[in-house]
């Protein structure tokens, strides 16, 4: 009997789930379906094992992973509301302020701009001194 395994991430958006991609490896659909979550555009993301059997022609499928997304009334920020059928083991990653990787981003370009600006007029002004002598 053969048997093939899919893992499809599903979102919930505009009234309707919608695919948002397939994997053959659980951890990953997994992972990308917790990373979904923290975008606030899907209110729901779920996972489902799609499994078919060529000896029968049939496609399985089940939910292994459901979550909604609800608003913390406390804090206003968005929490995670665990509907979990299925836990896999915690995929996380070290916490990162949003928007602080992007401001470092913009001061190095901004000294890289700036230092060349001054590297040019400095040789600039090397130029202009030896044409002048």
């Amino acid at each position: 009997m053969s048997r093939s395994v899919s893992y499809e991430v599903q979102s919930y958006r505009d009234g309707k789930w919608m695919i948002d991609s397939v994997y053959d490896e659980k951890e990953m659909a997994m992972y990308v379906a917790r990373d979904l979550l923290d975008s606030p555009r899907h209110k729901m993301v779920q996972v489902l094992e799609e499994a078919y059997d060529e000896s029968s022609g049939e496609f399985i499928s089940k939910v292994i992973f459901s979550r909604k997304r609800e608003i913390d009334r406390t804090s206003k920020k968005p929490a995670v509301k665990k509907q979990s059928i299925e836990r896999i083991g915690k995929t996380t990653r070290p916490p990162v302020e949003k928007g602080s990787t992007s401001f470092v981003k913009y001061m190095i370009l901004l000294v890289v701009s700036v230092g060349g600006i001054a590297l040019t007029l400095i040789i600039g002004m090397y130029i202009l001194l030896e044409v002048l002598d």
